[in-house]
């Protein structure tokens, strides 16, 4: 790599916290539909004069504000994705914001092997939950009818989404095949924001919820197709290892576990997105990280599922799908 390469690289984070910053800020918000020149909005928001309009400006250096006459207005793309309200705002941005303030604590954790949560209010935890469910299923909203259609789902009319979240890829493998009946299992903070997605999705009588942990409760019946989308690396080998065979325990003859998620080349330097959603996992849970396609086999083979296939999406991610025969 080039020194000027390097350079930019190192000060790409500057980019990223200005526009999180008025993410955070609502500024897009406020700008929606109207110029406004800088004393209106320090008027309207009681911000810092200084702050605002230095921020105000680097955000025009982004191309995500406009400035004419010394009045800002939204860009076209600020105004579809960062106007809260607007049918295709970016909700996901509130996770990624609480991303890149966890990422700060990279060093300690690698110089200490210690995660240490910081304390915060029932309220803080409840928004978090709301924040984070709104980035998976806005992510989703492609993934889950692509990961659908790469599924061979004719033969199956029962499904359990672990760790579910607002239900979307049930309700895309519903889409698919409608005589499917779903099961979207999580967490007991996790469930009344599914609910809401499902009812206002109009998925009520086709996906039932259920709490639980999954690495200390067991699921309820046995199904066709068990799906782990977006959750094995939220844990260790280990626990990866006594979770799928724990699905295993509760799959169909002929059934199948569908995987999805960031895998690793066997040497672990690489894709660069999987690597890099390793350290995301490190900064953010006590036991994540990124797997290899071979490491899933062996969890596969100590549950005795037997490996299937390998699909390596147009979406960043990788589908592993093993049978239980």
């Amino acid at each position: 790599m080039k020194p000027e390469k390097l350079q930019k690289t190192i000060s790409a984070y500057q980019k990223s916290r200005i526009i999180l910053s008025a993410f955070e800020l609502d500024i897009f918000t406020i700008l929606s539909e109207n110029a406004k020149n800088l004393e209106t909005i320090v008027k309207e928001t009681g911000y810092d004069k200084r702050g605002t309009e230095i921020l105000l400006n680097a955000l025009c250096t982004t191309k995500l504000l406009k400035k004419k006459n010394n009045e800002y207005k939204n860009s076209k793309t600020a105004e579809k994705f960062l106007v809260k309200g607007k049918p295709s705002f970016w909700g996901n941005l509130y996770h990624t914001n609480s991303m890149y303030h966890k990422w700060s604590n990279i060093t300690e954790i690698v110089r200490t092997g210690e995660n240490k949560k910081e304390s915060i209010t029932n309220n803080e935890e409840e928004k978090y939950i709301e924040y984070f469910i709104a980035a998976m299923h806005t992510r989703a909203k492609i993934q889950a009818p692509q990961t659908a259609e790469l599924l061979d789902l004719s033969k199956i009319t029962t499904m359990l989404d672990i760790g579910g979240g607002s239900g979307i890829f049930s309700m895309a493998f519903i889409n698919k095949n409608p005589n499917i009946k779903a099961t979207v299992f999580d967490l007991p903070d996790v469930l009344p924001t599914s609910i809401k997605y499902i009812e206002n999705e109009g998925f009520s009588t086709k996906i039932e919820t259920i709490a639980g942990d999954y690495l200390k409760n067991n699921f309820p019946g046995n199904y066709d197709l068990i799906l782990l989308s977006a959750i094995i690396h939220i844990n260790s080998y280990e626990q990866n290892e006594e979770l799928i065979k724990k699905c295993a325990n509760h799959l169909n003859k002929n059934g199948i576990i569908v995987i999805s998620d960031f895998i690793l080349d066997e040497d672990k330097t690489g894709p660069e997105r999987a690597t890099f959603f390793a350290v995301n996992m490190l900064s953010g849970t006590k036991n994540g990280n990124t797997f290899t396609e071979n490491e899933v086999k062996n969890m596969f083979e100590n549950a005795n599922i037997i490996f299937d296939k390998r699909i390596d999406t147009n979406f960043k991610g990788t589908i592993i799908t093993g049978k239980k025969y």
